[in-house]
């Protein structure tokens, strides 16, 4: 269980990474329109990419509390 928690963490990582990379080239010069018809709603509200990120990341840190 333990691998699978740290691999759950890694996954909240990487998804918190592509969230930022996405939010700040959505709001960049030149790509923001191409972003936001993608994205739709997460260039209104950009918080609700945090949603998936805590929820890995809590499963994550409960599979690494689970022996």
């Amino acid at each position: 269980m333990r691998t699978l928690g740290i691999g759950a963490l890694a996954a909240a990582l990487a998804m918190a990474l592509a969230s930022t990379a996405f939010i700040g080239l959505a709001y960049s010069n030149g790509w923001s329109g191409t972003a936001c018809f993608v994205g739709g709603g997460l260039c209104e509200r950009p918080s609700l990419l945090l949603i998936p990120v805590l929820a890995t990341a809590a499963w994550g840190l409960m599979l690494l509390r689970d022996e």
